[in-house]
């Protein structure tokens, strides 16, 4: 006997039902999982396309898979916004459990490489969808594999013309975007080969009514390509919908794409890489990674796979015939049509049916009686395989008849309503469901008897214990062997899980866009309790925050709690056994209280949460990514109970979410608190990216330069640029800040309104992640003031006050620049030295005054006379030189030396009298006669003094014969040599006094004198210089310190303790070894290093001067002072000056020398002894020779000197002398 036919759908539901649940394997065994990071948001076409081939080939083996989906929503909001949350989320999943992760399209593979190392460490990753690729995107990832999309414009094209053969043009179609130029360039240029077959038009520029027109005049004879098309030139866009919308309501011809998505949604067709397919070939890849194949056997597959795709509706409205399609072509919207052929099989079958009905019934009815007993004998267990298959499924399965009364059901329904099977057969629905739920099951069996149809609903049901599930119910019509409607079979899935996964993944959603829109925390934190509460409505939710002290919990947000109850447990101290929030934060771990009333945990609240009316209590810390408490999150009920899966997951889930919430509000107020600090900041800000385009100034930028934020936004910094500095400038700037270092300096900009001001300025690129600079930060500071004064002091250090022409500092760097400029350019220049003749006679007979005059007046005289490109400066006194750069040869010098001797020889008229002034000349030619400053100065100054030989008011040309002097020099070297073994060389002294009160000697200065056996006493500016170009003056400089030191300590043994002071030479000042050398001596001769003083030039400090910086705090730290010697004569900054350890300034006697005649060198001096004050040094003045000179000095408050008048430098013996003298009566 057989069973009855309307159990045989039964069998067969329960059969593939448990089939299912086990899965079938092909190579794979048990279940993987596999994450899948999409670009886009759910719903996409494309994204949706993907999976579903991923799915289908995955179906198509039986391989069963776990697909952990993940959206990035690029669409919608910025990848910058979109991929630090979406890391955030993925890592408090803890994805390591992932087998294989699957990227779709461009964003989410540069999000699965950016988080590789943080989140995905070596798990094989396989893209899919990824547009212009090159091979440097994955460059340094072994475990990165994929299928590139690339659009094919020949296959497109073959296409066309196989469909349309009298196509005489072809439209390319595209926005203006980087993306769609592209395409449309790629396709213009394929197109090239069949211009013998059409021609080819691109259009890109429109806006939408103008592309609407351009549509409109085509003629039949063309087909449109639609490329990339979502925004016009004005910048509207469009969703695909409406762009393809456009191209068919206004397109008379055919439209082509090839993208599949653009086809579905009414393009006629094309040759597609479809995203079903691409998923297909994604899925193939991540079959042979989950067997166990390395990744480094499956390239990357440059050619996306393609295939023909039509839209079968849009075929027919233009008329083409499906048999011209390709075999493997894909019908999208296909359009049913009955053919003859059709009618024919109908016939047929329907007498083929009725035949074999016959046949059935005849055979049927001979072999009733005698099978009937075979059938009786396996209806036993054939009923026990079907109850078996039945009770083995975890659905609720049951059949009812016609009047509502239950058929058969099976174990697991009979379980759901506590009830056996038995008592279940023969009853009604209002047997074990309340009133209000019979209503809707009624109805809807009432749907199914009526409509003959299956119907698919879900509902909340109370089950056994009281457990509320959310119920999917599908109820099918039952009917029998004739066809009859009998009665429905019913299957009930509990999907109250996947409910609860949905409506966390909504509310996540829901939060994360709180959190990109900038909403406050409280608004976010009510949201999340509050959602949560309308996913349970049983429960009510509780967030508390952490204190600023980390000992308390404070309230964060209870939609539903009582307000007392808030109040009351605001601020509660957390610790073991303080409720169940307590106890969480203080011990890190999920605290669970089912019964509020009999729990040890709530001894001290257990009225309150009477009051209150709370039962229960489940609580679970939120952790900070540093592992630190940063509150809870708890679920309240109204009766003892204890959590369900889905309660634990949803409060597990939910704390994450209030942690991501927190520390992302923690982040923003901190860079609220640096945007303010950097708005408030006294100096200016700027801010560009890593092009130089500007993002942000601060207010003081705005108030320095006049521009607003809104004014200079999306412009360069070069908007400031005064036009004065020069191009190489700029780019030793870039250079440097695009290597990743910070840059330094000073520069002259402009402001808004076109004046001009001094910035100092600093750059330092920022860098992300991956050590890339995105952006380049800038802070300014105004220093016009700051310039001007040192323009000031520059302006009396570089240029003679009196005849304002430069002075030899000034020459002496414009010489230099100026051989540089010889040599590259291979010229030639001419150095012009000119002495006044008899000018002290002119001072002695006219006075100072009429002298001045006559300097000035020379000075004018050889401006007016020379050109303007060439150089002058006086030297001092009555010495002048002129660089004339660019000369042909001597004869031309010659000629300008000539017409300046006669413009200064005529008559001037000054004081009354009449004055003719000569001067005597010396020219030398450069690089000719010397390539350097000390040579080319030496033979322009013996070539003057040839001129003044031959009787002055001429000029000489510097010989090779001049050079007697250099044999001299020659000779002095060798015997300088050998001085220093002969002990020709001894130590005199000159004291520094105290002037300011009573004369007393505070610092012998030590001076270096030559006895030479044949000429006697040589001058130190005479063998000086020498030993410098020897190198001689290191070994001499260490000579003179450790005899100072000897001869000081043997003062020290008389009973003065004073001070000595030794010169440094240039070497001797950059010798590796001074620091050694320095406390050697020291050490050796056993002399205070507090008594030792070093003086070094101003001209030194600018040699190097990071350099000096660092020797002179070393030499500090030995207890040796320092001084800075010759002052004025030099150039060094300011600026740099104040970094500068220094103890003593010593002025220059070239400005004290001319006191009180010369009103420039009074000026002079004053200033830098107050300038000296303010920076805390004490001054000492030398060449002090006058009682006016020194009565100077003590008015300006300068504290020493040094000179003739108050004592001569003289050997330690006389000293020693001179010091037990009462001094000051001799001098007063």
């Amino acid at each position: 006997m057989r069973l009855p036919k309307w159990t045989r759908p039964l069998v067969c539901l329960f059969f593939f039902s448990t089939l299912s649940q086990e899965g079938i394997a092909v190579d794979v065994s048990y279940g993987r999982t596999i994450l899948v990071i999409n670009s886009y948001h759910q719903g996409f076409p494309w994204s949706d396309g993907i999976l579903k081939g991923v799915d289908q080939r995955f179906t198509e083996l039986g391989i069963p898979v776990d697909l952990q989906i993940e959206y990035l929503d690029t669409k919608r909001f910025s990848p910058e916004k979109m991929f630090p949350l979406v890391a955030n989320v993925l890592k408090e999943k803890d994805i390591q459990h992932v087998d294989a992760i699957l990227a779709t399209d461009n964003n989410a593979l540069s999000f699965a490489i950016k988080y590789r190392s943080a989140l995905f460490g070596n798990i094989p990753l396989v893209f899919v969808g990824v547009n212009n690729f090159s091979p440097e995107i994955i460059e340094g990832e072994p475990s990165v594999t994929g299928i590139a999309e690339v659009t094919d414009p020949v296959a497109n094209f073959k296409l066309i013309k196989h469909m349309h053969p009298d196509m005489e043009r072809l439209l390319l179609v595209s926005d203006a975007t980087p993306s769609g130029m592209a395409e449309q360039q790629r396709f213009a240029q394929h197109a090239e080969q069949y211009a013998q077959d059409f021609v080819v038009e691109t259009y890109s520029s429109w806006t939408v009514s103008e592309l609407k027109a351009r549509l409109a005049k085509l003629t039949d004879d063309t087909i449109v390509f639609r490329l990339p098309l979502h925004k016009d030139k004005e910048g509207l866009t469009m969703t695909l919908q409406e762009s393809v919308g456009i191209l068919l309501e206004n397109s008379p011809v055919p439209v082509y794409s090839a993208w599949d998505t653009a086809i579905a949604q009414g393009a006629v067709g094309g040759f597609v890489a479809t995203s079903t397919l691409q998923g297909k070939f994604a899925a193939d890849y991540l079959i042979e990674i989950l067997k166990g194949r390395p990744i480094s056997e499956l390239p990357v597959m440059a050619q996306s796979p393609s295939e023909p795709v039509f839209n079968g509706r849009s075929m027919e409205k233009y008329g083409l015939d499906p048999k011209a399609l390709p075999s493997n072509a894909v019908i999208l919207n296909p359009v049913k049509k009955p053919h003859y052929s059709d009618y024919l099989l109908v016939i047929l079958g329907l007498l083929l049916f009725s035949l074999l009905w016959f046949v059935y019934l005849w055979r049927l009815n001979q072999r009733r009686l005698g099978n009937l007993s075979d059938q009786f004998s396996h209806v036993v267990d054939e009923s026990t395989l079907l109850t078996t298959l039945m009770d083995s499924n975890s659905d609720h399965i049951y059949a009812k008849a016609l009047d509502g009364k239950y058929l058969a059901c099976n174990q697991s329904f009979a379980d759901f309503i506590g009830a056996p099977k038995e008592d279940v057969v023969g009853c009604m629905a209002d047997s074990f469901f309340p009133a209000e739920l019979v209503e809707v099951i009624d109805e809807q069996d009432k749907w199914v008897f009526s409509k003959g149809e299956e119907i698919t609903r879900e509902s909340w049901v109370k089950g056994a214990k009281d457990r509320m599930a959310l119920i999917e119910c599908i109820k099918t019509p039952l009917r029998n062997n004739s066809g009859r409607l009998i009665g429905l079979l019913a299957v009930n899935r509990d999907i109250t899980r996947r409910y609860y996964e949905n409506e966390q993944l909504r509310q996540n959603s829901k939060v994360l866009d709180m959190l990109i829109r900038g909403v406050p925390l409280t608004p976010i934190l009510e949201e999340i309790a509050a959602g949560l509460e309308k996913v349970y409505p049983d429960c009510l939710c509780s967030i508390l925050l952490m204190d600023k002290e980390r000992q308390h919990l404070v309230h964060g947000a209870a939609p539903s709690l009582p307000d007392f109850y808030i109040d009351a447990i605001n601020g509660v101290e957390i610790g073991d056994g303080v409720g169940s929030c307590g106890t969480a934060a203080w011990k890190k771990e999920l605290v669970i209280v089912e019964d509020i009333d009999t729990h040890p945990y709530w001894k001290d609240y257990k009225s309150l949460a009477k009051q209150a009316g709370l039962a229960s209590c489940w609580s679970q810390p939120v952790m900070g990514t540093g592992n630190d408490i940063l509150g809870t999150f708890a679920f309240y009920q109204r009766k003892p109970s204890s959590p369900t899966y889905e309660h634990l997951a949803m409060i597990e889930q939910s704390a994450r979410l209030v942690s991501l919430a927190l520390e992302r509000k923690q982040v923003e107020e901190e860079l609220n608190k640096l945007s303010r600090a950097v708005e408030q900041s006294p100096t200016m800000v700027i801010i560009t990216d890593a092009l130089g385009i500007i993002e942000y100034v601060n207010e003081e930028f705005s108030d320095v330069t006049g521009y607003q934020l809104s004014e200079v936004r999306g412009l360069t910094p070069a908007i400031l640029n005064a036009g004065e500095t020069e191009g190489a400038f700029y780019k030793d700037m870039w250079e440097t800040i695009k290597s990743g270092h910070d840059w330094h300096g000073e520069m002259r900009n402009k402001t808004k309104s076109g004046q001009i001001y001094w910035s100092m300025l600093s750059i330092s690129p920022i860098l992300n992640e991956q050590g890339e600079i995105t952006h380049f930060i800038g802070v300014s500071e105004d220093i016009s003031s700051q310039k001007k004064t040192q323009e000031q002091i520059e302006q009396l250090a570089f240029y003679d006050p009196l005849t304002r022409l430069g002075n030899r500092r000034l020459f002496r760097e414009q010489l230099e620049f100026e051989l540089k400029k010889a040599k590259r350019n291979d010229s030639i220049f001419a150095l012009f030295y000119l002495d006044l003749d008899n000018f002290k006679q002119v001072n002695d007979t006219l006075g100072h005054d009429v002298g001045d005059r006559l300097l000035q007046a020379l000075a004018d005289r050889i401006r007016q006379t020379l050109r303007h490109s060439d150089l002058i400066a006086r030297l001092g006194g009555d010495e002048f030189i002129a660089l004339l750069p660019d000369v042909s040869g001597p004869k031309e010098a010659g000629v300008v030396a000539e017409k300046l001797l006669a413009a200064i020889c005529q008559p001037l008229q000054l004081g009354g009298s009449e004055i003719e002034a000569t001067v005597s000349l010396g020219v030398t030619m450069a690089p000719t006669d010397g390539e350097d400053w000390p040579v080319l100065m030496k033979n322009a100054d013996l070539a003057m003094y040839r001129a003044k030989r031959k009787g002055r008011n001429n000029y000489q040309f510097f010989t090779r014969e001049m050079n007697e002097e250099v044999l001299n020099r020659v000779n002095m070297e060798h015997q300088l040599r050998n001085a220093l073994e002969r002990q020709e060389f001894c130590l005199h002294y000159q004291p520094q006094w105290t002037i300011m009160s009573e004369l007393q000697p505070v610092c012998l200065e030590a001076l270096i004198r030559w006895n030479h056996p044949e000429r006697g006493r040589v001058s130190p500016a005479e063998f000086i210089p020498i030993a410098e170009d020897l190198g001689l003056i290191v070994e001499l400089g260490e000579w003179v310190l450790n005899q100072a030191c000897l001869q000081g300590k043997q003062l020290i043994d008389s009973g003065h303790h004073i001070r000595i002071a030794v010169n440094l030479s240039m070497r001797q000042f950059f010798d590796p070894e001074l620091l050694n050398k320095i406390s050697a001596a020291l050490a050796k001769h056993q002399f205070p290093a507090s008594l030792l003083e070093l003086e070094i030039t101003e001209s030194m400090i600018m040699e190097d001067v990071e350099t000096v910086i660092e020797t002179l705090q070393e030499l500090k730290k030995l207890g040796v002072s320092l001084a800075i010697d010759d002052f004025g004569t030099g150039y060094s900054s300011l600026s740099y000056l104040k970094r500068l350890p220094f103890d003593h300034l010593k002025v220059d006697a070239s400005f004290v020398r001319d006191i009180p005649h010369d009103k420039n060198d009074m000026e002079i001096t004053a200033a830098v002894i107050a300038m000296a004050h303010k920076l805390g040094l004490k001054v000492v003045a030398e060449g002090i020779e006058t009682h006016d000179q020194l009565a100077f000095l003590r008015e300006n408050s300068c504290e020493m000197g040094q000179g003739f008048l108050l004592a001569k430098p003289a050997s330690m013996e006389d000293i020693m002398r001179l010091i037990d003298v009462e001094f000051d009566y001799h001098i007063d």
